[in-house]
């Protein structure tokens, strides 16, 4: 009989047959890979570089391990299994380790397998001794069910990419003493693990690393960290395994300090002072400008004040919420600087919202005043509480002798934002003028607003990125230059716009920086451009850096005020996060509500002078997301994002995605979830799921999955 019809007589036996559901049970369709996510990006070849880094375990956590292993009748092996994966889990923050290893030995009879997976899912209320034992208990089945040839069952699972490396696991965990190394080049993992005993009853650790995956600092602080948890670990198995945290308490402080930056700024003048300074040194400067209209910062100071004292008359109070109901215009900035003045927060309603969204804002602010214009005057209709209704097109304006009159402080609302929000019903943000000051200071700074003038208006001001632009500008001596819908939506008219108006900034997502500067010739007048809301790809952060343009990255949730990460980004250096803008601390925390250390992953958690009050009429998501700073103890609140990062070898954030099922597509927080409650009111729908997919273009677009109810009409093909 030849080989290959021996092995498969073999693979149809009941013995093989039992050991081959056992790896489908253990392994099913929603596993996700165990890895040490890399430093270096990967590229469509590349080869296998071994590194290596030893370092010897110490003496007292190997005399308390060996005596554990004697009191447990437990392996060596199961112990520093355990401790890896537990680290891991940590490390990760991931509830399920899968990890690579070899056979004890080799079978006798039958398939020889040079590579097995061993899975543990961890229970964080666990002692590190039940899960001791859990790993061995999981460790022994797989090797009772190590025959079942690998390749094929690696083929069962999925578990190959299109590159034949195993996507299921990039890290693998060997005892020298009884098991041979995994073979990293045939299996494709990056990063090998070697505990070795040697006669003098010492252990030393050998990390075996691919160098075209990781750099040296970043394994060996992956190492440092590793003998740190095992040596807790060890010292008492009694405690709870999700309480093993990575950072000690002395380096609560170093870490929680990492990346911040201390900086004066401006926090006792109100945006109205600040723009009143503006027009007392510049009054007939250009403050604001569409199309062929241009307006000074004196008419555009009158202007609001018509504003505040018409919001005054009608009985508008310090901290009401007044809606605005208009499209790109310089009234739609005149009108918020109005409402500002009157001590009032503006609250931006896109008119091409559905009347159902703009009806929940205003009546979730119990808006009663909305400044609208002639065409969108119907909508503010929406709201049940809406009294009156201005239509700034039919005012008369009054060109009178300023008054000054300062009617708003610092601890008033400036403005509401709404988010995506999971349930379907979008949230309230609210956000006082305290929480935009060290905003203002940095974002001025970050585009040398004192010199580059001219920024162009592109973002929606239903998003907080135009906050940051319209009051820093204005707040500077500079122009803001809004921009017509139909410049945004061709690439010719969007260069003519910038090259006429000579603009000097400009705030995009990247999808729209592809499409409207990627294939053109440098526009001499744009010196810088910040990128936001989307992960900026790094083919398009090569072209713009070609071209010389100073190119940001910026991250910001609007809970926090606009800002809260950045990043200037540089040729031939990977695409980060970056650092906290200045006064800003930023956390990484698992999901045990450990503080990481660098390397590690968990979610970004911000604390500093933009973090908001929280959410509007909802004070169970508030008290869930914004809590009393843990590590500073200073009583001051972090807002938990729910986005995953770490802090890299050079003390920059890296993005890895999202805890829930919030997206961004086109600069847009979307929530899966809103989606699927939005289908779901169709009356024929009876089930829904809505997945991000990737176009081929790599683009985020979502797809709906649909179950009709049974009798049901069938749904429009469109």
């Amino acid at each position: 009989m030849n080989e290959r019809l021996e092995r498969s007589f073999l693979l149809t036996s009941a013995k093989y047959r039992e050991q081959l559901e056992y790896w489908k049970d253990k392994y099913d369709e929603d596993f996700e890979e165990t890895c040490v996510y890399r430093d270096y990006s990967k590229k469509q070849e590349e080869s296998y570089v071994e590194e290596v880094i030893s370092t010897q375990l110490e003496e007292e956590a190997v005399s308390r391990l060996m005596t554990m292993c004697k009191g447990a009748d437990v392996p060596l092996y199961i112990f520093l299994l355990a401790a890896t994966k537990g680290f891991l889990f940590q490390f990760l923050d991931k509830e399920k380790i899968c990890i690579g290893t070899t056979p004890y030995q080799m079978s006798q009879e039958g398939e020889s397998n040079d590579f097995l997976i061993l899975s543990d899912s961890i229970d964080k209320n666990k002692t590190f001794k039940q899960f001791v034992l859990d790993v061995r208990k999981t460790t022994l089945e797989a090797f009772e069910n190590q025959e079942y040839p690998f390749d094929i069952l690696a083929e069962h699972l999925g578990a190959w990419d299109s590159s034949k490396v195993l996507n299921i696991t990039g890290i693998t965990c060997t005892l020298r003493n009884i098991q041979a190394r995994v073979d990293a080049k045939k299996y494709g993992t990056s990063l090998n693990l070697e505990f070795v005993r040697n006669e003098e009853k010492q252990i030393t650790l050998n990390c075996f690393y691919n160098k075209t995956c990781f750099k040296k600092a970043s394994m060996e602080n992956f190492i440092l960290q590793l003998k740190k948890y095992l040596k807790k670990a060890v010292s008492d198995v009694n405690q709870l395994i999700g309480e093993i945290a990575l950072a000690d308490d002395e380096d609560i402080a170093e870490i929680a300090c990492l990346g911040y930056q201390q900086r004066d700024f401006e926090t006792k003048k109100t945006l109205s002072e600040r723009i009143i300074e503006q027009v007392r040194m510049q009054p007939e400067a250009i403050a604001l400008e569409y199309q062929d209209k241009q307006v000074t910062y004196q008419e555009m100071n009158q202007k609001a004040e018509q504003i505040a004292e018409i919001l005054l008359e009608k009985g508008v109070q310090q901290n009401d919420i007044v809606g605005l109901i208009l499209d790109n215009s310089c009234e739609m900035i005149i009108a918020m600087v109005g409402i500002i003045k009157a001590g009032a927060g503006y609250l931006p309603i896109d008119p091409a919202y559905p009347d159902e969204r703009i009806a929940h804002m205003l009546n979730d602010c119990k808006v009663k005043v909305v400044i609208t214009d002639t065409e969108c005057e119907k909508l503010a209709e929406c709201g049940s509480y809406v009294t009156e209704c201005i239509n700034i097109e039919t005012m008369m304006w009054e060109m009178k002798e300023v008054t000054w009159k300062i009617n708003d402080t610092v601890e008033c609302f400036s403005y509401v934002i709404y988010t995506s929000g999971s349930t379907g019903t979008p949230k309230g943000i609210a956000v006082r003028q305290k929480n935009i000051f060290n905003e203002l200071s940095f974002f001025t700074e970050e585009n040398n607003l004192v010199e580059n003038k001219r920024y162009l208006l592109t973002t929606n001001y239903t998003f907080d990125p135009s906050v940051a632009i319209i009051f820093s500008i204005l707040t500077s001596g500079g122009t803001v230059v809004v921009s017509s819908k139909e410049c945004l939506v061709s690439r010719r008219l969007f260069v003519d716009y910038c090259n006429e108006k000579k603009i000097n900034v400009i705030d995009f997502t990247p999808s729209a920086l592809k499409e409207l500067l990627g294939g053109e010739k440098k526009i001499e007048s744009l010196k810088c451009i910040v990128s936001g809301a989307e992960k900026l790809p790094e083919d398009l952060k090569e072209k713009l850096l070609d071209k010389g343009y100073m190119l940001y990255n910026n991250y910001g949730p609007t809970e926090t005020t606009v800002d809260a990460i950045f990043t200037k980004c540089e040729k031939e250096k990977a695409v980060v996060l970056g650092k906290p803008i200045y006064n800003n601390k930023i956390y990484i925390v698992n999901s045990n509500g450990n503080l990481q250390p660098q390397g590690g992953i968990g979610e970004i958690w911000i604390t500093g002078p933009g973090v908001t009050d929280g959410y509007i009429n909802n004070e169970e998501l508030t008290a869930k997301k914004f809590v009393k700073d843990p590590f500073a103890k200073n009583g001051f609140y972090v807002y938990k994002t729910g986005d995953r990062a770490r802090w890299n070898a050079e003390e920059e954030i890296e993005f890895f995605g999202r805890y829930d099922g919030q997206i961004k597509i086109r600069g847009f927080r979307v929530e899966t979830g809103e989606v699927e409650n939005a289908i779901l009111e169709l009356p024929s729908i009876e089930q829904v799921i809505v997945r991000a997919l990737k176009s081929e273009k790599d683009d985020l677009f979502l797809r709906a999955y649909m179950i009709q109810k049974q009798g049901s009409e069938p749904l429009h093909p469109k």
